[in-house]
């Protein structure tokens, strides 16, 4: 869909993160080894307890906390980078649908990602799905004038 691919969470984003949190590299490797997408600090210190023979406490959680946050927050930078790189602009247009509901706009908290209404609910439902631009899949469907499946 794009030229070049989103960013994604990768070793190299999670060690800089946790040597810029005080980490030494050989944890940094750990940390980067070990995470997994959606992990917290308390997912990510037993791992390392288990699988890296740490001795993790209630403060390295934080401090995972922090790593993971920091983290996060480049990869969002990153992210925004592509997306003024390869002038990314909304593919589908608003009241499109799509696999997972219709598209009411795009999410103003990160990068290149819709608001979508689930299937099944209205437009005045408060929750909206978060979806990558690149992850939407068309429904070939008519769509019913005024209608909100």
């Amino acid at each position: 869909m794009f030229s070049e691919k989103r960013p994604t969470m990768n070793s190299e984003i999670l060690i800089a993160a946790a040597i810029s949190n005080g980490y030494d590299h050989d944890e940094a490797r750990d940390i980067a080894h070990e995470y997994s997408s959606h992990m917290d600090g308390y997912d990510l210190a037993k791992d390392l307890d288990k699988n890296c023979s740490w001795d993790t406490s209630r403060e390295t959680v934080d401090e995972l906390d922090e790593v993971i946050g920091e983290a996060e927050g480049m990869l969002k930078a990153l992210e925004y980078e592509w997306v003024a790189r390869n002038n990314i602009q909304q593919p589908l247009k608003n009241g499109t649908r799509i696999k997972d509901g219709i598209i009411d706009g795009v999410y103003e908290h990160q990068a290149a990602r819709y608001k979508v209404i689930r299937n099944g609910e209205t437009a005045e439902s408060c929750s909206r799905l978060i979806i990558k631009f690149e992850d939407a899949v068309l429904v070939d469907q008519p769509q019913l004038e005024g209608a909100i499946a």
